[in-house]
This record gives structure tokens, sequence and C-alpha cells, in this order.
């Protein structure tokens, strides 16, 4: 974290943003300083999965069916993060991208955010630099994410009532999707959260 911080601190804000929400990031690429204070006065993030809504009009074909039918997906937002939030957009303009590049459409010179490719990549960069070996990527903050979340859950009721919860944050159709998709081997890994998760949030 400190690391991204130091090294780019738009990577930072991305990250930190991710392992707080679980967004993913095609929905979290195009995010504005207006979307991010619309978030702080409603004390939470809600935003409609383009992954989940696409698939759903690809399914019934009736666009704006879909869009009244499939449900946001609801982040509430802690005071820590509100704080970090409120740093993200200081100073800045409602129409600014919180990801935003320093590159410019050539045609019109307005300002254009990351790319996901670009993040992904930071993030690796950023990983192998700090010594953190795997298959890190900016779509891996989201599985830490459900971790986190998992054993939150783990710490006021039993392990299996735990990752029914995240099976329904996350949407999966089965309970042993959820469990590969947080990383759970066996019941007994719990309350091992990874220490490069754990000290996002502390």
């Amino acid at each position: 974290r400190e690391y991204l911080k130091d090294k780019n601190i738009v990577i930072y804000r991305y990250f930190i943003i991710a392992i707080n929400t679980g967004f993913r990031a095609n929905d979290m690429i195009d995010l504005t300083v207006a979307d991010i204070k619309e978030a702080i006065r409603n004390g939470k993030f809600s935003i409609k999965e383009k992954k989940k809504t696409n698939m759903a009009i690809a399914k019934y074909e009736d666009e704006e069916l879909v869009l009244k039918k499939v449900k946001n997906r609801s982040v509430i937002i802690n005071d820590t993060f509100k704080a970090f939030l409120y740093e993200c957009i200081e100073e800045k303009k409602d129409w600014q991208y919180i990801f935003e590049s320093t590159e410019k459409d050539k045609i019109t010179g307005a300002s254009k955010h990351y790319c996901i490719r670009h993040i992904s990549r930071e993030i690796k960069l950023a990983a192998t630099a700090c010594g953190i070996e795997g298959n890190v990527s900016s779509h891996g903050l989201r599985k830490t994410y459900g971790y986190l979340l998992y054993t939150g859950y783990c710490k006021r009721e039993e392990p299996q009532f735990a990752l029914l919860k995240v099976q329904d944050h996350f949407g999966h159709a089965k309970l042993e999707d959820t469990r590969r998709y947080i990383g759970l081997k066996k019941e007994e890994d719990i309350y091992g959260a990874s220490v490069l998760a754990d000290a996002t949030l502390k």
C-alpha cells in the first residue's frame, strides 16, 4: 500500500477503493468526482454491475426491462473510508475522473481515465517490487475483498453461514464457486487473512 502511495497516487486510490468495495474494474474505471460525492452523501456506493446487466440483456433482449429489474449492488462507506474519499476529490471538478490519466483525447483535449490493462500492470509491478508472489491483478483485489468479508463474518457466526453471505453478496450460483473465488481450500482457512489485504483496512 505505501509503495503505491509513493509511486503512483492514482493507482493507490484504485487499490484502496477496490479493496473496500469489491467492485469489478470495469465498474470502477470511469468513476467521476460526482459519483464519489453521491456515494458520500448516501453513505454507500451503489452500482448496477455492468457484467450482470450485459448478461441479462443478452439473455432477455430487452434492455429497458433489464435496467429496471437488475438490482444495484451496494457497499456501506465507513468513516475511515469516507475520509479517504474526501481526499480523493479534494479541489477537483465534478466531471473529472477519479482514476484520471495524464493522456488527453487527441481531438477534444478532454481528460481520459486509465484503462484496466494499465492498472493491472501497475499493480503487478508494485507486487513484484514488494516481493509479493502469485497472480496479482486488478481483479484479484475483488477476490481479496471477498476473503476479508468472509473472515469478518466468521468473527460473528459459523463459517458455513459466513460463506453463504459472501455468495449472496457476489451473486454466485454455487457455494463452491464462492469458496474457490475467495481462495478457500478448506474450512480451517477462515482466519488467515493475507498480510497485504489486512493492512489496507487498518
